[in-house]
């Protein structure tokens, strides 16, 4: 609160940029994110071409605009912030994540492009590559790229997730099995294991698929979440309980 009734000549100054992110770290590692969003935000909008930019608030502000598609704009500027004043491959790969989640798949291939020749051993590089392949249908290019990324040791079950997704849109249904099986053992997904029993309703492996929408059920009422019966799936929840 104190940000907003600052004088007028304090703000933008060198000081007050130091205080502003140093109030955003502060709040960020106590986990009060609302209060780092608006330092960092606050940080931002006072920045210049003479500016020094503070990496690390890149960042942490950048994977905090990340969480919404309303915030995806900004988290695009900060990635451009990021990749000015220190490219490197996690810079590049933060900024192609940007573009991914836009859907601008042609320039979050271009970016991941330029993280893999500054690291062509990061394994979350790989990975999101393989992804973009897969959403322009383009298999055999995927499976290259994911034999790098899982040989690389990537453990993103998210990402593995929605790679089992689009290869579910593309019908491929070995490889989204064998996707979403790499994702649960990354970790414990309801999404997963939803994803996991439609392939395998799909694949006619009724048992197997029944057993994994059980595992939705469980895994939902353990957390609390509420789960709808969706057709054509609930046929098979109702099966388990005659």
């Amino acid at each position: 609160e104190a940000l907003d009734i600052l004088p007028a000549h304090l703000r933008g100054t060198d000081t007050m940029l130091r205080a502003c992110t140093q109030l955003g770290h502060a709040c960020f590692e106590q986990q009060k994110l609302r209060e780092a969003r608006k330092a960092y935000a606050q940080y931002f909008s006072w920045l210049d071409d003479s500016t020094q930019v503070d990496v690390l608030a890149c960042r942490r502000y950048g994977t905090l605009m990340l969480s919404s598609k309303e915030d995806l704009k900004t988290a695009q500027q900060i990635s451009l912030y990021w990749c000015r004043a220190e490219p490197s491959v996690e810079s590049w790969l933060f900024c192609g994540i940007v573009f991914e989640k836009q859907n601008q798949n042609a320039t979050a291939m271009r970016v991941l492009r330029c993280a893999n020749d500054l690291d062509n051993r990061h394994p979350t590089v790989w990975g999101h590559l393989a992804l973009l392949c897969l959403r322009k249908g383009d298999v055999p290019l995927a499976r290259k790229a994911l034999t790098q990324a899982l040989r690389l040791g990537l453990g993103d079950g998210s990402l593995l997730e929605e790679m089992a997704k689009e290869s579910l849109r593309l019908g491929r249904m070995d490889l989204a099995e064998f996707l979403v099986e790499k994702a649960l053992e990354c970790k414990e997904s309801i999404q997963s294991h939803e994803i996991l029993a439609k392939i395998l309703l799909y694949k006619g492996q009724m048992d197997r698929s029944r057993a994994e929408f059980e595992s939705v059920e469980a895994l939902a009422k353990h957390k609390g979440e509420s789960f709808e019966r969706r057709e054509p799936f609930a046929s098979v929840l109702a099966a388990a309980h005659t």
